[in-house]
């Protein structure tokens, strides 16, 4: 495909590789496609789509430019989080071929001071929503916390998302008790990735309680998605939740009956079941020797769907499976009815489905529709 139509738009005054802008970018690479297509599934039996859509938001946008407000498709974003000491600006990742946004600024990346800056989201409390995103260490850089680049930390360094109470100026209420918090997911040491929060976790029971895990790879962008019914009660594991993850070499997807709000430590000293908030990235940090130099999170493809029917949501693979190790991206819909559905993808995911892509729905009744049939069109 040619990508003569790609926007050009802004200056580079300096990039995080060093160039000075002069009309094109690294390695040869377009910083964002401005072809979409639109795709149509028809069927029967499709129910309803998600009816609250929080924010949907590629973050896909010009190197250094600043992610705030930005131009999310769903939604808007409510603050830079005062948790942060900076403007969240997009990085341009040769190494896929895309933009994200940084989690730390990319003003100076060779800085020792661990720079991290974050995006703030409100929307009404809840207990029943997905949230999905999108994250990626560049190739050559170092993952949040760690020493050497494609190596992880040994320590808790990363959460990737972290959802809690809003305190009312652009940061979360508290991360620990009393206030309930969630990341989505964390990276616990050694490459360790669940969902969960401090002192409280979405967990089952088998034995004894379990939480949900998933994969982290320093090779490709890695896709992860959760959901959760309900509020639930204390120590009764009876709400569904899922936490999938999938990147092009592994693929899980954990469903499970839980206690979303589990932990060790007594009900009467939380405030609540629910959230109103998160920030984006969540938080680095714990480095061992305390040099942030070259350490870099990107995040992209952030969604949040809240409410009726939030359990539905459009995936589409480069695999006819879902899910399965792929490259793998979720559409918010245009359309949702009982017999047809619409939604968009960017050129950038049509190429990384090898131009043709396997659309799967999950229906908000948590049925599995795989590699359904679609109509394409370039808009």
């Amino acid at each position: 495909m040619s990508h003569s139509d790609i926007d050009k738009r802004g200056e580079w005054e300096a990039n995080a590789y060093g160039h000075i802008w002069n009309g094109s970018y690294p390695n040869g690479d377009y910083p964002a496609p401005t072809k979409m297509f639109l795709l149509t599934v028809n069927g029967t039996g499709f129910g309803s789509g998600p009816s609250n859509i929080d924010i949907f938001d590629r973050l896909n946008g010009i190197h250094g430019e600043n992610a705030f407000p930005g131009s999310p498709e769903r939604g808007a974003w409510d603050a830079v989080s005062s948790y942060g000491t900076g403007m969240p600006k997009y990085f341009h990742d040769a190494s896929s071929g895309r933009s994200y946004m940084a989690g730390r600024s990319i003003d100076d990346i060779n800085a020792t001071a661990r720079n991290m800056v974050n995006l703030f989201k409100r929307f009404n409390p809840t207990a029943k929503f997905r949230f999905s995103q999108r994250v990626r260490v560049p190739s050559g850089m170092i993952f949040p916390g760690g020493l050497t680049p494609g190596v992880f930390p040994t320590d808790s360094t990363y959460k990737m998302t972290w959802h809690g109470q809003d305190n009312g100026t652009s940061n979360l209420l508290g991360r620990d008790q009393p206030y309930r918090n969630l990341c989505i997911p964390t990276m616990i040491g050694n490459g360790g990735i669940n969902v969960g929060g401090n002192n409280n976790s979405p967990a089952y029971f088998d034995g004894y309680e379990k939480l949900m895990y998933g994969n982290f790879t320093f090779l490709d962008s890695n896709f992860y998605t959760y959901y959760q019914d309900g509020a639930g009660v204390a120590d009764t594991y009876t709400i569904p939740c899922e936490f999938t993850s999938i990147n092009p070499y592994n693929a899980v997807r954990n469903l499970r009956d839980c206690d979303p709000f589990a932990g060790p430590i007594s009900e009467g000293v939380w405030t609540n079941r629910s959230y109103n908030a998160f920030t984006l990235p969540g938080w680095f940090g714990n480095d061992d020797d305390d040099n942030y130099a070259n350490h870099m999170c990107l995040i992209a493809d952030v969604y949040q769907a809240s409410g009726d029917n939030s359990r539905a949501m459009i995936a589409v693979s480069s695999a006819d499976t879902y899910p399965a190790p792929s490259y793998t991206c979720q559409s918010p819909h245009e359309t949702w009815t009982d017999t047809q559905i619409t939604f968009r993808i960017t050129e950038y995911e049509y190429d990384r489905c090898n131009q043709t892509p396997h659309v799967h729905i999950l229906l908000a009744n948590n049925t599995l529709l795989q590699n359904v049939a679609y109509t394409i069109e370039e808009i």
